[in-house]
């Protein structure tokens, strides 16, 4: 389905945190990248705003296939809340519909910008 898609960054596999998750794991880079794209992708089809998600950490390691994920997470602060209630900062930055509706607004006003012309009104 068009919707069915998540944003990430350019620089996600060379973030400082991407790079204190594999250091911490003892795993490679990208698959700390593939295993933070399976939590992404699995929050995005349960929150709009990453916000009180009823799991547990050791759901999140089960989900990722990787003990301590959740612990790792947390010191690089991108896990925040109690087992039970967690949630992941800034997540509707980058997912759930009004970030997916911004990324492709920017991506549409910078064609029309590239071509010399005015965006169309939404």
């Amino acid at each position: 389905m068009a919707g069915d898609w998540i944003k990430i960054e350019h620089s996600t596999p060379d973030k400082p945190e991407v790079d204190h998750l594999a250091n911490i794991l003892r795993i490679e880079h990208d698959a700390v990248v593939g295993k933070l794209l399976r939590l992404w992708i699995w929050a995005d089809q349960q929150t709009v705003d990453g916000e009180s998600l009823l799991i547990t950490d050791s759901f999140v390691d089960r989900l990722t296939f990787c003990p301590g994920f959740a612990t790792a997470l947390r010191r690089v602060g991108w896990l925040k809340g109690r087992d039970g209630r967690l949630s992941l900062p800034h997540f509707d930055r980058h997912n759930g519909q009004s970030a997916k509706q911004r990324a492709q607004t920017a991506k549409r006003v910078a064609r029309c910008r590239a071509k010399g012309s005015r965006p169309p009104r939404s």
